[in-house]
């Protein structure tokens, strides 16, 4: 039962707690302009647009993911380059001329070749040059970015044909200096200014204001499976309590069977105390086995998972068993052979000696206690 628990990893971000995401679907470059600029709440504003780019050019073309990021994304999330450098100002005005590599694309594709480091490569019919190839535990926020990102770009934010307020491209995170629902009350206001101008943008039918809500960047994308997972986690529960009934019902019934023994235990002088140390660490050394084997099925049912699920589960690459899980495990295991075996014990010990040594004889009947 163990063996079925699993968490969600956090991800390696520089102080987490202060990252938000903005929800409701892809936002405007105006919009995404104004709270840059205007929004105080924030210690920095970055967006993302992921697109599709062919690399052409090499020995074979191939499909990549890339992602335009805005001055301001990789550096929210404390992004380091395991070669080279992130991108500088300069490389974020007009066309891109620059790339940075994800670390497996470059170990996939030129076999991690250090000299990749100032090589023009083509994607989709644009020369850029390799400026960095990023750091191998660096991993985007999958609500941002998608899935997967092989390749990194500049993004042009004054460009021209991105300023309708009909295109929907940017994903967006914030890094708050205040708190959440300060900087909620402050998006709001900004929202609230622009419908005044642009009512057919930001006002639904009925002349309600279409908000932007704010979440914590850990919880983007989880509102569709965390219904299931709370599910999940209490169809565990439940299974773990009737496994405790069942094993407690077999103890019982080992602890009848075993009545003349701890019977005559106890007419040679052994202690309550020493009976019922006895059946709690045959209770508990069963349960920790079975808490180490749940341990054990749980990393192979992890990996087999990750490896062969193909539902559409966000942040799927971030699901392991850490210390959480270990600590959860041992308390559970524990807690299981102490419930397990202190009833067995206690009613082995509150037994009567001489009826239970005549309940053990061969031609005894089944005394009133042990039916009952």
């Amino acid at each position: 039962l163990v063996g079925s628990e699993m968490c969600i990893r956090d991800r390696s971000y520089p102080d987490p707690g202060e990252l938000v995401f903005f929800q409701n679907g892809a936002h405007r470059v105006p919009d995404f302009l104004e709270w840059r600029d205007n929004a105080r709440a924030f210690r920095g504003v970055g967006g993302a647009w992921e697109r599709q780019m062919d690399l052409t050019g090499e020995e074979s073309p191939e499909r990549l993911r890339v992602v335009e990021v805005t001055e301001g994304f990789l550096p929210l999330l404390g992004a380091v380059p395991h070669l080279g450098r992130l991108f500088v100002r300069d490389e974020f005005q007009g066309e891109p001329t620059v790339v940075l590599l994800d670390h497996g694309l470059w170990q996939r594709r030129w076999g991690g070749d250090p000299d990749i480091i100032g090589r023009p490569i083509s994607l989709s019919g644009n020369q850029v040059v390799v400026a960095g190839v990023m750091a191998p535990g660096f991993r985007p926020p999958q609500s941002a970015t998608g899935e997967r990102v092989d390749a990194w770009v500049p993004l042009d934010v004054a460009r021209p044909e991105l300023q309708s307020r009909n295109l929907r491209m940017l994903s967006v995170i914030g890094r708050l200096q205040v708190t959440r629902e300060a900087a909620q009350a402050e998006i709001d206001a900004i929202t609230a200014a622009l419908a005044q101008e642009f009512p057919e943008h930001y006002t639904r039918r009925d002349g309600t204001l279409r908000s932007v809500p704010l979440v914590p960047l850990k919880e983007a994308g989880m509102d569709d499976v965390t219904p299931v997972l709370f599910t999940l986690l209490g169809a565990v529960g439940f299974m773990l309590l009737i496994a405790c009934a069942n094993v407690a019902n077999l103890f019982l019934a080992r602890g009848t069977s075993r009545g003349r023994e701890l019977a005559l235990r106890k007419a040679i002088g052994a202690g309550r105390g020493r009976i019922v140390s006895q059946l709690l660490t045959e209770s508990g050394f069963l349960a920790l086995a079975g808490g180490a084997l749940g341990v054990a099925l749980a990393y192979i049912g992890v990996w087999a998972f990750i490896q062969y699920n193909t539902g559409p589960l966000p942040r799927l690459q971030d699901l392991a068993v850490d210390i959480r899980i270990l600590i959860f495990a041992l308390v559970t295991s524990v807690g299981t052979g102490i419930l397990c075996g202190v009833l067995p014990a206690l009613q082995a010990t509150r037994r009567d000696v001489s009826q239970s040594l005549k309940e053990g004889t061969a031609n005894a009947t089944t005394g009133v206690e042990r039916r009952r």
